[in-house]
């Protein structure tokens, strides 16, 4: 199904009836609110945001810029899925990143695991 335990992704398949991030009261929680913007994740988001830019910024030199909601939904995408332009171990560190970004939060109930891994790139599947 490719559910995550964001509230507007929850929404989406009519699981529950709320959007807003139970972390900032934020009206919708979305792969961008929880990664980017939450203003409760700031200092928890500093060693991702540092890993990213090192492993992804041939890819997205202006990372530090992402001004419009589409350049912050790509970075999104590539943080989830890797990309075929990066090598299989910038994708592994990257996922990574990312994995540890989720568990320091402790936002999430379940775990991310990596399937379908390639040289280029991963999907994601959540487990209980």
């Amino acid at each position: 199904m490719g559910l995550s335990a964001l509230n507007q992704h929850r929404w989406k398949y009519n699981y529950i009836h709320d959007t807003a991030c139970p972390s900032c009261n934020h009206k919708h929680e979305d792969g961008v609110l929880f990664f980017l913007e939450c203003p409760t994740y700031q200092a928890s988001r500093k060693n991702l945001t540092q890993s990213v830019r090192i492993l992804v910024g041939e890819i997205l030199p202006d990372i530090h810029h992402l001004q419009t909601r589409r350049a912050k939904e790509t970075l999104i995408n590539i943080l989830l899925r890797g990309d075929d332009r990066l090598d299989g171990a910038t994708n592994r560190a990257l996922f990574d990143s990312v994995q540890n970004y989720i568990l320091l939060l402790g936002r999430m109930t379940r775990f991310w695991i990596p399937i379908n891994i390639n040289q280029h790139n991963f999907q994601w599947e959540w487990v209980e």
